[in-house]
């Protein structure tokens, strides 16, 4: 039977890595937001070889202590009408929080199940605030925190 090697992690100040790494993620960046039209051209755009980034691009990731502790999943019940996820989506927009994922239900009964995981940067409500706030938007039928928080 072949043992199955477990992944390590380790937060490192950037300061003591090699330049390579945040060059890694400039690139990576680059890329994501579509400002490079490859990983190659990323690579060249951020000033390391297109090696290098194949190398460590699965490895090497930013770090934001900002949003560390700052995920919250909820489940929620909503009544089946128009524009109701939309009007959850909002609210949530309006409380400066961003919907990180998202899952809807088909609809059953006359409800959805929802399941949103949000981030709340620099603070704000707390869970148990933002399940109750919820909890009273119209067509909110349950609200429940899953994780996080």
């Amino acid at each position: 039977m072949q043992e199955t090697k477990e992944q390590t992690y380790l937060l490192v100040d950037q300061a003591v890595l090699p330049e390579v790494f945040p060059r890694v993620i400039l690139a990576k960046k680059l890329y994501a937001k579509r400002e490079a039209k490859s990983l190659s051209e990323a690579a060249e755009m951020a000033g390391i070889s297109r090696s290098a980034l194949y190398r460590y691009k699965d490895h090497v990731f930013l770090y934001s202590p900002s949003d560390a502790g700052r995920l919250l999943t909820l489940s929620l019940v909503i009544e089946d009408r128009k524009g109701m996820l939309r009007n959850l989506l909002e609210c949530l927009a309006g409380l400066d929080l961003n919907v990180m994922t998202i899952h809807q239900t088909i609809p059953a009964d006359g409800v959805a199940a929802v399941t949103v995981t949000v981030c709340q940067p620099g603070g704000g409500l707390s869970p148990s605030q933002l399940v109750a706030l919820l909890a009273e938007q119209p067509g909110v039928t349950g609200v429940r925190q899953v994780n996080g928080g």
